[in-house]
């Protein structure tokens, strides 16, 4: 039976389109009105960049997996005999499982690198090669405090981010939801994610109202858009679980 606790909220999905349809579905089934509109394209490097770049590294006895982008894109190169993987989250974690790799670890919540950073099998890793397999320009503090705990760090980076391209009829009716006041919130996993939303409304002169909320994963992305835009609040999923970002915007 179809839950209506989101009956005549407006929710503004901003994930890339391959990642998008769990949580329109869902929102959909709780009664709410999801609109699509995403604002980064995921564009894998080749697959003879990446084994290019792979066979350059030496052999790590871990490697991390920091996305489920970064899983689709680079694990085929791997032979992870003898070796540690860990995921960043339960959707990697399961990619990864389904093609037949065993994860010794995932956080079960706060999937990002500050969770990763406290399990114990981080915790000594002097002398340990370690490989992380990212996005281009990913965030630092994980390689970076590995380091600092004696690990030798390498990365592959396997995709990249780049701002979506959108039809003069899909800015149109971006414009007409926000003028017709039917998105109450505006879902944003990264702030990168906003730079990009900002971009999008800027150049296309579309005003936020400011009962807009933002659902974002993390207090860190939240204090990031407070520094850039003190009209709109900002409320805190858990982690970027579709239930969890559901719970989230049904408490408010």
């Amino acid at each position: 039976m179809k839950k209506a606790e989101l009956k005549n909220i407006g929710v503004l999905i901003t994930r890339p389109n391959n990642q998008n349809q769990e949580l329109n579905s869902a929102i959909k089934n709780h009664g709410g009105n999801s609109i699509l509109f995403p604002v980064i394209n995921i564009k894998p490097f080749s697959y003879t960049t990446i084994k290019s770049n792979k066979e350059q590294l030496k052999l790590a006895s871990i490697v991390i997996f920091v996305s489920v982008n970064a899983a689709i894109n680079g694990a085929d190169h791997f032979d992870f005999t003898n070796t540690k993987v860990i995921a960043i989250g339960p959707s990697t974690k399961n990619y990864l499982e389904k093609n037949n790799i065993t994860v010794s670890y995932y956080p079960k919540k706060g999937y990002n690198s500050e969770k990763l950073l406290q399990h114990a099998m981080l915790s000594n890793v002097k002398n340990q090669i370690i490989t992380i397999i990212r996005g281009e320009s990913g965030r630092r503090i994980l390689g970076d405090e590995l380091s600092r705990r004696g690990g030798e760090v390498q990365y592959l980076e396997t995709y990249k981010r780049e701002q979506q391209r959108h039809t003069k009829e899909e800015i149109t009716s971006l414009k007409e939801s926000f003028r017709d006041g039917i998105i109450h919130f505006i879902v944003i996993m990264s702030f990168e994610t906003f730079e990009y939303l900002s971009i999008i409304l800027n150049s296309n002169h579309i005003k936020l109202q400011n009962s807009i909320k933002f659902v974002v994963p993390s207090q860190r992305i939240a204090d990031k858009i407070y520094a850039c835009s003190k009209n709109n609040t900002c409320i805190i999923s858990p982690d970027t679980q579709i239930l969890s970002i559901i719970g989230a915007i049904q408490k408010k």
